[in-house]
């Protein structure tokens, strides 16, 4: 995700703190939907999707419709099955003429416009599905049914969300065997920012074993050495490999960190950055690395 994730973090704040129902937007929608009077009955095999938010864009692909994607955002790229010579829309920036001009059936868009969405003109052309920001486990299984249903794809949204819980609930009773340790997770190197409460990736973090030592706070927060210094974690779980080639070693050279009993027993982990950071159904994935870096 290179440096666009500091700006996705400070967006996740906002958006965390405005809630998930979508219903501020001054242009008005409920649920997250805007339905265009064009777009009923139309079938899967005919179905044009625009998907803007590298997570519903893998939400996507896993319910089976991936060939009918026809355009995505910029870091839709490496998602696996999605065509690659696809255009692609920076969601900072919608080209709005290019967008238009593709003549899509549906978007399916991380809502980021904080109540000004530029695809406001497209409501007359197009369906578009606002998804909002996660803060739970809960709202991501929620977002799975949204994107079925909107693509008329219930059942294997369903299937999904059984398949994904299931893949939790199997962490969780390994979990519930081991003795819980104390953890930083570390998010953006520079600035620091970690997590708190009221995120679901501090949900993952507990459910494998952990016990985030930022958990007192709220949401993505900054934080400095030395508070990383006078909580001391077991564990330091990094997910941005994006940043450095060597990121672990990065930490190990602090200034400080050398104290850290975390850095003296050589438990700094690395996990994957997109199954950490995306909110959708690889977020068994991430709880599994989260897992193996918290007990091995």
């Amino acid at each position: 995700m290179k440096k666009l994730l500091p700006i996705l973090i400070l967006t996740a704040i906002f958006l965390a703190a405005c809630g998930r129902t979508g219903n501020d937007h001054e242009n008005g929608y409920e649920n997250g939907y805007v339905n265009a009077q064009n777009n009923e009955n139309i079938e899967d095999t005919s179905l044009r999707i625009v998907s803007l938010g590298a997570s519903n864009t893998e939400i996507i692909e896993a319910l089976g419709l991936a060939q009918n994607i026809i355009a995505i955002d910029d870091e839709s790229h490496d998602v696996p099955n999605v065509a690659q010579n696809l255009p692609q829309f920076s969601m900072f920036g919608l080209d709005m003429e290019a967008l238009i001009a593709l003549q899509p059936d549906i978007i399916i868009v991380m809502d980021f416009f904080w109540g000004n969405s530029p695809l406001a003109i497209m409501y007359d052309m197009t369906e578009v599905i606002y998804i909002q920001s996660a803060t739970s486990i809960e709202d991501i299984m929620a977002d799975i049914t949204t994107i079925g249903e909107a693509l008329n794809a219930s059942a294997a949204a369903a299937q999904l969300v059984a398949q994904t819980e299931a893949g939790i609930e199997n962490i969780v009773a390994k979990a519930n065997d081991l003795e819980s340790v104390t953890v930083y997770f570390e998010i953006d190197p520079a600035p620091m920012f970690t997590l708190g409460q009221g995120t679901w990736l501090n949900e993952l973090i507990e459910l494998a074993g952990g016990i985030n030592v930022f958990a007192s706070e709220f949401g993505w927060i900054q934080v400095a050495d030395e508070a990383v210094l006078a909580l001391n974690p077991d564990v330091i779980i990094a997910n941005t490999g994006w940043a450095s080639d060597d990121v672990l070693g990065g930490m190990e050279n602090r200034a400080g960190w050398h104290a850290l009993y975390a850095v003296q027993t050589g438990r700094l982990h690395l996990v994957e950055t997109n199954a950490t950071s995306r909110q959708s159904h690889n977020i068994a994935n991430g709880l599994e690395q989260i897992f193996n870096a918290l007990h091995n």
